[in-house]
């Protein structure tokens, strides 16, 4: 990192931790009635073997897979965002998720300072699957159409290359995988639960949304696993950048923090 570079980090983390000092915290709303308790992944816990996202050519990939692939790693960043944003040309950086846009920050800041480090971030694109409409899409086209459908093969193609323009145009530091069922931050809720065609779910879907979330994505969300994937931090998460109030429930110092703390 040259000192120019060096310099806007700097500045950059003194806004935030400014920022946060002017934020309240806790100002989400309560969670549904009837959403099930004590599911998400506690500090010790080792998540499901089973667990998988995507990769561009939507074959599945475990996550552990990912996680003991890089022999390297003691500590692996699992970071859930929005990803690209389709159709609609409207949104910041060609990302669907504002939120996502502004929090990506960390995760460019991440991979500059620990690119020859022993973390591996394993960065993960969602898709807008309760508002696909917004974007150009079918209503509910990832939750209904099955994965072989040619509608579903379809929209799943246009996102994915919407979030490779975002990787293109240097919004987010590294290809990610994608997640384009939902199925880590899956929503317990009636309201969007998914069709026959979105196949079976799985017991570890859902388990990656913090227990506290209240929001209907809850993107972003961080995860920090060990080389065994087991989990070492809570998660962060519940940033909510574009409301009023704003709420920081994390800064780019606590992330670092967190990261430190296990190496």
């Amino acid at each position: 990192m040259n000192r120019r570079d060096f310099v806007k980090m700097g500045a950059a983390f003194g806004t935030v931790s400014l920022l946060r000092k002017q934020v309240p915290m806790g100002l989400a709303s309560p969670a549904e009635p009837g959403w099930p308790d004590n599911i998400t992944y506690k500090v010790g816990e080792r998540i499901a073997p089973e667990a998988f996202v995507v990769d561009a050519e939507q074959r599945r990939q475990a996550i552990m897979d990912v996680i003991l692939g890089n022999t390297t790693a003691v500590v692996n960043v699992l970071y859930i965002f929005g990803g690209g944003s389709l159709a609609n040309k409207e949104r910041l950086g060609g990302i669907w998720c504002p939120d996502s846009f502004e929090d990506l920050q960390i995760l460019r800041y991440l991979q500059r300072k620990y690119e020859f480090a022993e973390v591996q971030i394993i960065p993960v694109a969602c898709a807008p699957v309760y508002s696909s409409e917004y974007y150009g899409l079918e209503k509910r086209i990832f939750l209904d159409e099955p994965d072989d459908s040619e509608e579903f093969q379809a929209a799943a193609a246009q996102f994915i290359e919407s979030t490779k323009n975002a990787v293109d145009a240097g919004y987010i530091p590294l290809p990610p995988y994608f997640d384009l069922r939902f199925r880590l931050l899956f929503n317990p809720s009636e309201k969007w639960a998914p069709a026959a065609g979105y196949g079976e779910i799985a017991d570890w879907q859902g388990r990656f949304r913090a227990e506290d979330e209240t929001q209907k994505y809850g993107v972003p969300t961080i995860w920090m696993l060990d080389s065994e994937g087991v989990v070492l931090e809570r998660p962060f998460h519940g940033n909510v950048y574009h409301s009023e109030p704003y709420e920081i429930n994390y800064t780019v110092i606590d992330i670092d923090r967190a990261v430190q703390k296990h190496l």
